[in-house]
């Protein structure tokens, strides 16, 4: 979605809603911390500890309206697909903490590694804003998916080494 946004914008949209194609990649990449968050609300949930995720709630709900009213007068309404992509990163962290402090409490161990989660979030966002920072040129926009599927290609097995290695078992801390 990032990678092809200019052309989606074009096709599905009229010429005056252009400068939406750049505010794709910042909503896209929030998509990714929603799905974090709900690999660690579950602890969360299972433990009745519902109150957390109120917290966690409220803290991004308050960040965002914060943010899109100071910045938004400053910036214009573009800012707002980079202060949704900073609360929801804010949402997944504080989740994220949550749910270790519950997971060393009632299990005695973490279940994700964070190396490799913090290998796996910061390269999506890499390659996310280095799409967007293609998005002034077709040409290299297209060499950089070109790449892109050519290391994703070559490096799959140690790609899925990764993925079942996060999805393995950990070992108690």
């Amino acid at each position: 979605m990032i990678a092809f946004a200019p052309e989606i914008v074009s096709i599905f949209a009229p010429r005056a809603y252009a400068k939406a194609t750049w505010i794709v990649p910042p909503i896209a990449m929030s998509v990714f911390f929603i799905f974090a968050f709900d690999l660690f609300a579950k602890f969360e949930f299972y433990y009745e500890r519902t109150s957390l995720i109120m917290i966690a709630s409220v803290i991004g709900a308050v960040l965002n309206v914060a943010l899109n009213y100071w910045l938004i007068p400053i910036l214009g309404y573009e800012v707002a697909g980079y202060t949704t992509l900073i609360c929801y990163v804010m949402y997944a962290v504080v989740h994220y903490w949550f749910m270790n402090r519950i997971c060393r409490e009632k299990l005695g161990t973490l279940p994700y590694d964070r190396k490799i989660l913090g290998l796996i979030t910061l390269t999506f966002l890499a390659v996310g804003f280095l799409f967007l920072g293609g998005y002034h040129s077709v040409i290299l926009r297209y060499l950089l998916i070109l790449i892109t599927a050519v290391v994703g290609f070559s490096k799959r097995d140690y790609l899925m080494t990764i993925v079942n290695q996060m999805l393995r078992v950990r070992k108690p801390i």
